[in-house]
């Protein structure tokens, strides 16, 4: 089914690249991340350059140390009980983390109270100005 949501999600992407830029949150690594974390057969991923699938220019891991994303997790709305859990060594996020760094993403220190921080530093990567700061 998520396969062939990314699929899905390729043309759409195909399309608006047409006019721009597309940002996706969760595409394809963060798919297969996921269902490797939760024991699916992966033998699929060694054959995903040959899926129908817009692969990103970029893939970004934003990460916060463990204390900066709990504090932030207690006060983001819609947060969920699983966002709730701290990190540890055989943890459900611990065991996402490692499974998308094996995807080789650039990963992003988020753990900076100003989030301009972290962003400047993606678009620093897509060698392309950030937005100045209204003051």
């Amino acid at each position: 089914f998520y396969i062939a949501s990314a699929i899905y999600k390729s043309g759409q992407i195909e399309v608006l690249l047409e006019k721009g830029w597309v940002i996706c949150d969760r595409y394809i690594y963060s798919t297969f991340a996921h269902h490797k974390v939760r024991g699916a057969d992966l033998s699929l991923v060694s054959h995903l350059p040959k899926l129908p699938i817009r692969l990103p220019d970029f893939h970004f891991l934003v990460k916060a140390r463990e204390d900066v994303r709990m504090e932030r997790a207690q006060v983001r709305k819609g947060r969920t009980p699983q966002d709730l859990i701290p990190k540890k060594k055989g943890s459900l996020i611990e065991k996402m983390e490692q499974a998308l760094e094996q995807f080789k993403p650039i990963i992003v220190d988020n753990t900076d109270p100003d989030p301009h921080v972290a962003v400047s530093k993606i678009m620093e990567t897509l060698q392309i100005s950030a937005p100045r700061r209204k003051k």
